[in-house]
Order: C-alpha cells, then sequence, then structure tokens
C-alpha cells in the first residue's frame, strides 16, 4: 500500500517513513479513511508536526497522489492549473455540467471539492441518474431479499435534482413491506440504492445507520430531513459525527515479533543457516481520562451523551478510558462516583500514572469567580491546580458545550488561557484531535 510514498514526501523533505505506512495502515483498518479527503487529513496529522510543514506536505500529496508537480515557489492553484489531471476532470465537467461561464478560479475550487470526495478502493463510478431513471418506482415489494454483493463500484446520485430522489423516496416508502439488503431500490442497507445506510452511494438520502462513505445529501429521521450540524453541540443526532473526529487520535506503538514463516523460509534458502526474522506488529494503545463536570442543572443534559460518545470510543479502538467527576471545576480531588458522594481520587495520583494519557474535561467553565480564584480549605486555588494538570498532562484539552459568544465570561476566559478550549460539537472535537495528535 503506497509503497513509494516515502521517497516522494522526502524529496519535498517531509518526515516520513516506513512507520508512517503502519501508521497509516492502522488508520485504514480503523475505518477512518475513505476518501481522499480523509486520507490528506490523517497523513497530515501523522507526519505534519510544525506549521510550515503544511505547505511542503500538501505540495508532496498532490504530486504523489494526482501528478501535479509543484515547483519551489508555485502557488498551488497555478500548478493545479498546468496538470494533466485538472485538464481530464475539467474537460469531464464542461461535457455534464450546465455551469460553463464559471472562472478559472472557481472551476479550480470544483476540481478540490472533486478530489477530496473521491472514494478510495472503488474501482469505478456509475452514474446514478441512469440506474434512477431505469428503476420502476412503482415496483412492488414481493419480500424478497438477497444478501449483499461484493462491490468494487461507487453509484453517484447527485446528478438527480433533490426534489426527484424526495418524491421516489416517499414512493418507496409507501410500496415497501420487508427489510432488504444489497439491492438498487428500497430502503435498505449495502446496496446501491439511493436510500437507506451502508450503501456504496454518494449523494443519496441516508436513512438510518450512519453511512459508509458519510457523503449523503440529507439524512432522514424524526420524519424531518435534517444536516447533521457540524457546529451544533454533542447531542444523540450528532454523536456519530463527533466519534468520527474523535477516532482521529492517533497513538500507535510498535514492536518487534519473530516471523516463524519468514525465518524458515529465509533459512532453507541460506542451506541451513536460520537467522531470525523479526516483523513490527503496530497497536493502537490509546489510553484517554475523562473528567466531566456533572454537578450543575447547564451540565446534566450534556452527561449521558458524553459518556456514551466516549464508551463508543473506547470500545472502537480496544483502548482504556477512565472517567471522573467534579463539580464546576476540577479541585485536588476528583470522584469515580457520579453521584460524587464517594471513591475519591487526588488528581496527584493521576499524574504520576498517566501522564501519557489522552485527558479531556468536559464543563461549561462557568461559575463564580470567587470559586475559580480564591484558595479552598487553603489549598491551591482552583486555576493553580489547572496550571499543575497543564504542565504534567501535555495531551489534555477541555471542551466546552456552552456557545462561544459566551466565552468572554471571567472564568470561562481564564481557564481556556490555561487549558486549550474547543467547542463540544463534531467541528471542536475535531480541531481538538488535530491539536493532540501534534503533541505526540
Amino acid at each position: 500500500m503506497f509503497p513509494t510514498l516515502p521517497q516522494t514526501f522526502q524529496q519535498y523533505k517531509v518526515p516520513a517513513d516506513v512507520r508512517t505506512l503502519f501508521e497509516l495502515q492502522t488508520c485504514m483498518q480503523h475505518g477512518m479513511v475513505s476518501t481522499l479527503g480523509d486520507l490528506y487529513v490523517v497523513l497530515q496529522g501523522l507526519v505534519v508536526h510544525k506549521k510550515e510543514m503544511t505547505g511542503p506536505f500538501t505540495a508532496a500529496f498532490y504530486d504523489y497522489f494526482l501528478g501535479i508537480s509543484v515547483a519551489p515557489g508555485q502557488p498551488l492553484e497555478e500548478a493545479v492549473q498546468n496538470s494533466k489531471a485538472f485538464h481530464s476532470w475539467k474537460s469531464h465537467f464542461l461535457e455534464t455540467s450546465d455551469s460553463h461561464d464559471l472562472a478559472l478560479t472557481d472551476l479550480i475550487d470544483r476540481f478540490f471539492d472533486y478530489v477530496h470526495t473521491t472514494t478510495l478502493g472503488i474501482g469505478r463510478t456509475v452514474d446514478g441518474s441512469i440506474l434512477f431513471d431505469q428503476d420502476d418506482p412503482n415496483r412492488v415489494d414481493t419480500g424478497e431479499s438477497r444478501e449483499a454483493p461484493r462491490h468494487n463500484i461507487l453509484v453517484d446520485y447527485s446528478t438527480v435534482a433533490l426534489k426527484d430522489l424526495e418524491e421516489r423516496l416517499r414512493k418507496v416508502a409507501e410500496a415497501q413491506r420487508e427489510r432488504h439488503s444489497g439491492g438498487d431500490h428500497w430502503i435498505g442497507t449495502d446496496g446501491y440504492s439511493p436510500f437507506g445506510h451502508d450503501g456504496y452511494v454518494q449523494g443519496g438520502i441516508r436513512v438510518g445507520g450512519r453511512g459508509r462513505l458519510s457523503q449523503a445529501r440529507r439524512v432522514f429521521g424524526d420524519m424531518t430531513y435534517f444536516p447533521v450540524d457540524s457546529d451544533a453541540v454533542l447531542s444523540d443526532t450528532s454523536i456519530d459525527a463527533c466519534l468520527a473526529a474523535l477516532q482521529g487520535l492517533l497513538e500507535p506503538t510498535s514492536h518487534k515479533l519473530l516471523d516463524i514463516d519468514a525465518t524458515i523460509d529465509q533459512g532453507v534458502r541460506r542451506g541451513g543457516i536460520f537467522v531470525p526474522v523479526c516483523k513490527e506488529k503496530l497497536e493502537n494503545t490509546l489510553q484517554m481520562l475523562l473528567f466531566m463536570d456533572n454537578g450543575g442543572f447547564s451540565m446534566s443534559s450534556y452527561t449521558s451523551v458524553v459518556q456514551q460518545l466516549f464508551g463508543r470510543m473506547k470500545r472502537r479502538v480496544n483502548g482504556n478510558l477512565r472517567t471522573f467527576y467534579f463539580h464546576n471545576i476540577l479541585h485536588q480531588t476528583v470522584s469515580e462516583d457520579e453521584r460524587r458522594l464517594q471513591s475519591t481520587v487526588p488528581l496527584e495520583n493521576l499524574v504520576q500514572t498517566h501522564t501519557k494519557d489522552h485527558v479531556f474535561v468536559i464543563g461549561d467553565a462557568h461559575m463564580a469567580p470567587d470559586e475559580l480564584f480564591s484558595p479552598s480549605n487553603r489549598e491551591s486555588t482552583p486555576l493553580a491546580v489547572l496550571k499543575y494538570l497543564r504542565a504534567h498532562f501535555p495531551k489534555l484539552v477541555w471542551l466546552n458545550p456552552l456557545q462561544e459568544d459566551y466565552w468572554q465570561h471571567p472564568t470561562v476566559s481564564a481557564i481556556g488561557k490555561v487549558v486549550p478550549m474547543f467547542p463540544l460539537t463534531p467541528v471542536g472535537i475535531e480541531q481538538a484531535v488535530l491539536y493532540l495528535n501534534k503533541q505526540r
């Protein structure tokens, strides 16, 4: 998989090696890469650790995956404009689109959009409008269902008007009587139908489930259509988007294992001289600490969904998660008991044993100023406790469900200056993940 990628990236002075390939393979095995855009984001998290590396990384990425060579000092847009990939896409786009009067800059933007949503691992793309026109909207549901076939195509329904898809969906829903999988008409799973989830489709309407490619134009639920608002605070409807962002956390470790088959094979070839051959085994050893403010009315509605989000994250990456609770602000102890009546743990103990963990603090950070700035029981102020944690946990972030318009409150602002603070939204979690990956 991408065997010559390190050499190409190194030509642009981007630090990529065999380990990068192992880490990338791990990310792909965990379902983090479906499109070229996903690949760009994941690779950027793996190899770009300083802002000044973003430019060389982008040039290397486009060179390797699209054959777009960017000369030193040349703007990316100019290199794209002169590339074969862009001219090939432009010819096809103008032949199949009514937008013939777009400026060159707009065409380049369309090209970027197309590139970053191109699905990986798909042999060819089929125009969904052809299947849509050939399909019988009045088909009778006979109750027959079949297993999902092997897929090597992607059906693109983005050329079908959304209102036509919605009208067809209503007809299909009225006629459907059974569960279907692997088909091209009914609301189901795993197939080519524009309706359902986990299919090999883009530009359709997702009904239920998470979606395999995250490229649906509409999502259907509770008898209404709604897009997933990536700027909306974490809720049951956006938990999948937040989970996808959270899964971008990377903490792979590797160790050597004896490759018995290779050792025997090479030993036989050497005439009985057996030299141990080792192989690298890459594992995700993600460790997480979760500190959750569950003490006030403003935070009570988020406790359950946050626990669900991180619980699913723990299961998804086979990681380790410890959850602790506090009220308003962290003091020198936290509670393992959700009711905070017992099982207190000194933060100092966690600092000594979990310095490599990813640490998430969930809270609105909104309280009376005295509670943050004044010492309690002649101990350090809670703000000093935060500074202590920040010094010992390099991978520490604060996720805040409060709208950013209210972050100017004295306590929210003060905490944000000590601990990197991000919104408790899909976009905010993605930004937090990118930040944490840079701390590796």
